[in-house]
């Protein structure tokens, strides 16, 4: 199975190097600390999420559930540092929401949620991975997103194809990726709003 699902993800960027093929994503080393920030323990956990065969790190995660009056909206998101909001910014964040159809925060646990999107579809901007501080976008076409509550804990697994843009090249062609991911979300707030 390990084979088939490697030989898969040879075929989307072939051995020889075709000029649409996608480079590595880098895992860029995380930035220097500001002097004005509050220390953080040295062991802050992070999140993984592979994409195209390579771990690249992330914030660790973060969940908010909402009630609303049609159902339930989930929102998985990284846990960026201050120093995010500026432009110079150059690490990995993700967002990443889904609404579900009726139901309770219980009732959506193991429930899949699907992205599919067609070229011809409006990206949405709000939700996918960022990468090198929003200079790379990797954005949900067919994947899914399940949130699985064990006791008190919250857990995310993603997996699908992805549409991977290079915002720093001009007409930079869209590349299809696969990424997956499993990881501990930590439950921040709910609310209800109906």
């Amino acid at each position: 199975m390990l084979l088939l699902a490697a030989a898969a993800l040879t075929s989307v960027f072939g051995c020889d190097r075709h000029r649409d093929a996608v480079e590595p994503v880098p895992v860029p080393s995380a930035p220097p600390p500001q002097k004005a920030a509050a220390p953080r323990p040295a062991t802050r956990p992070v999140s993984i999420i592979t994409i195209s065969d390579q771990p690249v790190i992330f914030p660790p995660a973060k969940l908010v559930l909402q009630q609303t009056a049609t159902g339930v909206t989930a929102t998985l998101f990284s846990d960026d540092p201050p120093e995010a909001i500026k432009d110079d910014y150059r690490g990995n964040s993700f967002r990443f929401v889904a609404t579900y159809d009726g139901g309770s925060f219980d009732d959506i646990s193991g429930q899949p949620f699907l992205w599919k999107t067609s070229a011809e579809d409006k990206r949405d901007t709000q939700t996918g991975i960022f990468l090198n501080g929003q200079q790379q976008m990797v954005s949900p076409t067919s994947a899914t997103l399940t949130l699985t509550k064990v006791g008190q804990q919250w857990t995310a697994s993603l997996a699908g194809e992805f549409q991977f843009v290079d915002n720093t090249k001009e007409n930079a062609t869209p590349l299809t990726v696969h990424a997956y991911a499993d990881m501990t979300a930590d439950l921040v707030t709910t609310s209800d709003k109906r």
